[in-house]
């Protein structure tokens, strides 16, 4: 069985664990979103299948440590993948591009290289999609549930306008594909605020 094989069904077994009502947003089809949009970033910078193994397998691996804690899940995932990549006898360089890959998705991202940059595009890659209210009304209700934090209309509105005005996408796909449905979303959101101002 190759690498990926192994770590898509270690990762899935994981990830199918954590219940939806517990992470709306966090949850196993998240995270094949994150593969499927690592694969189509990939595609759009030529990378060969051995060049875009580790960042795969980074996209498994990057939100398994919510099985154990919300905050600084980024750091269990690292341990996660750590741990299992060792015993499976993945080579020390490759692996450290995955470790690497993972903690740059930790907000605010920090990318350093193109793989990470992709991982990140791939992470948010919701934020330059037509779907991106459909996601967002996912992450508002696993906050409610997994930070007690609950926002009112406006006050999430203005929120989430602040991170799409801050966010940066790292990859030719994101600032060239994304970034025009991400300025549409922004629009809507300023029109929502201005909506909810009225009411």
């Amino acid at each position: 069985m190759q690498m990926l094989e192994k770590v898509e069904q270690y990762c899935s077994t994981l990830l199918k664990g954590i219940s939806i009502s517990k992470l709306p947003f966090h949850n196993i089809q998240h995270t094949e979103s994150v593969i499927s949009n690592v694969a189509t970033i990939c595609r759009s910078v030529s990378m060969s299948k051995d060049e875009m193994e580790p960042i795969l397998l980074a996209a498994w691996f990057h939100d398994t440590g919510f099985i154990d804690s919300y905050k600084g899940h980024e750091t269990r995932s690292c341990e996660i993948a750590r741990n299992f990549l060792k015993k499976e006898g993945y080579k020390t360089q490759r692996l450290s591009i995955v470790i690497s890959c993972i903690m740059a998705t930790r907000l605010p991202q920090s990318p350093n290289n193109l793989e990470q940059g992709i991982l990140c595009d791939a992470d948010l890659f919701h934020l330059g999609c037509t779907d991106y209210f459909y996601w967002q009304t996912l992450l508002r209700k696993e906050w409610e549930v997994a930070m007690d934090k609950a926002f009112g209309d406006k006050e999430w509105y203005e929120l989430n306008l602040e991170f799409l005005s801050s966010h940066k996408f790292q990859t030719p796909y994101g600032l060239n594909a994304l970034n025009v449905i991400k300025r549409n979303n922004k629009k809507r959101l300023i029109h929502l605020i201005e909506s909810s101002k009225t009411k």
